[in-house]
């Protein structure tokens, strides 16, 4: 019976504790009340979800009263201990992914855990036993007081509980389809309702059940049950004379730093091609643009043809026509798993430069291109992919610049900020700029003087952008969200089918990473498909076609999301099934009349190869 007495006053005490941690959830809610019916059905669900999660585990942890209080101590003590822990995982996951720890599995936690710093995993550590010494002395100092909690207490806190349920459910229940959007929205975290009615016209135009949440969260992990992502077998025509393809990729180069200044060189030969201005990578991180440039469809199919090592039909098409491929990434290729997707058929593949800095390796890259090019049988077509690391890096040789001096070490770009200022950081990234800049010059230089400049198809891009705090928002980097500073990118495509004149072509249309594939194989490799059975992007030399939006995806540690991304905002879809408005600078928007239409295409390119 002590035992008894001591476990009620124990798990009232959690349950204030857990509902006391579980208001961390509210700041990361969809949307936030704006009048007091809404905020009162904010509260009494909150409290009501808080308590009925707590006497769900209470009631688990009943049995453990039978036993000896020198075993019931510890076990109480380490199992609430747990609890614990796992509602401030769940609000710190919540926080990020608008997901709960139920959802996510078990392996991308464990991706987690060991993406931990040392420092991190001792702090976490040392939560853990702070939390358990604590529940130590709460069970102890419950069975030291040997009294029992008054029952009428217990019949009001029951009584708190009910009646909050009760308002909560009401006030759903009686309310217009309206409102129990908004009412999903400020307790979006709460599982108790439907997470979907806020996306009911989508759905509809999907034909997907609004009561099957799934239904939408699938769409954002899609899995192929087809051996080829095409969604038809591919055609070709007979290419007589195949052209010389280069791929210049700068990691993290930003759309306006192709410029007369920061990269002179590049912008000489820019002027010999078409220039796209308003050019959007395919997400905001490295292995997934890269991955959606020379695949033409979303990354989230990135893990099935990397498991299948399925090559792009860009990469088959080009071995078909006996290219000599050379692929010259700075850093090791295990970082985007090159080996295993794009050039996972490539013979002999080189695996990254090996020298100490992103500056020398990208020298090395630069030095292993023109070795590689001088040295190929010029009676069969190149096809060379060079990727520079060092301005994501901050990165140039100390005799390149005297004045300063290059970053070095494992910062983060917010602390490196804070350390050497905003003006520093915009020269380094400048510096590091200008450094490629003069690289890329070397190779563009030796195709010149060998007279191949004009028998080449030259694309110069980047894999996504890198922000530089542009919105004063202490952002700094990329990855991190979907503005324009980490999407927009430069895009040059040198050839005389893009500009036969003597003057610069430059074009405004919006246009995406994903447009490379189908224009390549198209308009150089023969390819007879409709683009659709391969890519989701265009030919960008058929004038008639134009994206309104264009689709984009980022990545948040180990969870996917996509952006429908248009010029005036970004709709963040996430994998839980709700939507985030922005604007182009990443300020949240309020509720504006969405392109459903829009959102609905979006769908269907990320489940068109799901077949």
């Amino acid at each position: 019976m002590n035992n008894i007495k001591c476990y009620k006053k124990f798990a009232i005490a959690n349950s204030i504790i857990a509902l006391l941690l579980s208001f961390c959830y509210i700041p990361n809610a969809v949307d936030s009340p704006n009048n007091l019916i809404e905020l009162l059905f904010l509260v009494t669900t909150h409290i009501g979800y808080v308590a009925l999660l707590t006497a769900i585990c209470s009631i688990a942890l009943l049995p453990v009263v039978v036993l000896p209080r020198i075993i019931m101590q510890p076990i109480l003590a380490v199992a609430s201990s747990i609890l614990l822990v796992a509602l401030l995982l769940d609000i710190i996951v919540y926080s990020h992914f608008k997901m709960h720890l139920s959802v996510i599995s078990p392996a991308l936690l464990a991706l987690k855990a060991t993406d931990l710093q040392r420092f991190e995993s001792i702090i976490f550590i040392a939560t853990f036993i702070a939390i358990v010494l604590f529940e130590l002395y709460l069970v102890s100092r419950f069975i030291k007081q040997n009294s029992n909690i008054n029952n009428k207490y217990n019949y009001i806190f029951a009584s708190i509980i009910s009646i909050c349920m009760l308002i909560s459910y009401s006030l759903f229940a009686i309310n217009n389809h309206e409102a129990q959007q908004k009412f999903v929205k400020i307790t979006s975290y709460v599982a108790l309702f439907n997470a979907t009615n806020e996306l009911d016209p989508l759905l509809k135009l999907n034909n997907i059940s609004s009561n099957k949440m799934l239904a939408v969260s699938t769409l954002a992990f899609p899995q192929m049950h087809n051996k080829n992502y095409n969604i038809k077998p591919i055609t070709y025509n007979n290419v007589a004379t195949p052209k010389n393809i280069l791929i210049i990729g700068i990691d993290a180069w930003r759309a306006d730093k192709l410029n007369p200044t920061d990269t002179p060189c590049l912008w000489k030969y820019a002027q010999k091609g078409k220039i796209f201005n308003n050019h959007m990578a395919a997400a905001n991180n490295t292995k997934a643009s890269t991955f959606g440039l020379f695949y033409g469809i979303p990354a989230d199919y990135f893990e099935f043809v990397t498991a299948t090592k399925q090559s792009p039909v860009l990469v088959d098409r080009l071995q078909q026509l006996n290219y000599q491929l050379g692929v010259f990434y700075s850093a090791s290729i295990d970082d985007i798993e090159l080996d295993k997707n794009i050039f996972a058929k490539v013979a002999n593949l080189r695996p990254g430069s090996t020298a100490s800095t992103p500056a020398l390796r990208d020298q090395q890259a630069t030095d292993d291109w023109i070795n590689w090019y001088t040295n190929c049988n010029k009676k069969l077509p190149m096809f060379s992919f060079i990727f520079y690391d060092s301005v994501h890096e901050y990165d140039f040789p100390p005799e390149y610049n005297q004045e300063h001096t290059p970053l070095r070490g494992e910062k983060r770009y917010c602390e490196i900020a804070a350390e050497y200022g905003q003006d520093i950081m915009n020269q380094l990234y400048s510096i590091s700029t200008s450094y490629v800049d003069s690289l890329a010059g070397q190779v563009l230089d030796k195709l010149e003087q060998t007279g191949d400049l004009e028998n080449t198809l030259i694309v110069i891009t980047s894999d996504h952008g890198h922000e530089l705090d542009d919105y004063n928002h202490g952002s700094w980097g990329h990855g991190t969200n979907l503005s324009s500073a980490q999407l927009h990118v430069p895009f040059v495509i040198i050839d005389k089918k893009f500009n036969n004149t003597d003057e610069p072509i430059e074009s405004d249309k919006l246009t995406s990473h994903f447009d490379l594939v189908p224009t390549l194989l198209t308009e150089y490799l023969g390819v007879t498909n409709d683009t659709e059975d391969y890519s989701i992007g265009y030919n960008l030399l058929r004038e008639d076609l134009e994206h309104k939006w264009v689709l984009a995806s980022g990545r948040d540690k180990y969870l996917n999301y996509f952006g429908v991304c248009d010029e005036n905002y970004r709709v963040k879809l996430l994998p839980s099934g709700f939507y985030r408005l922005f604007d182009t600078n990443n300020n949240v928007l309020p509720e504006i009349n969405l392109n459903y239409n829009q959102i609905n295409q979006a769908f269907n390119y990320i489940k068109k190869f799901i077949h």
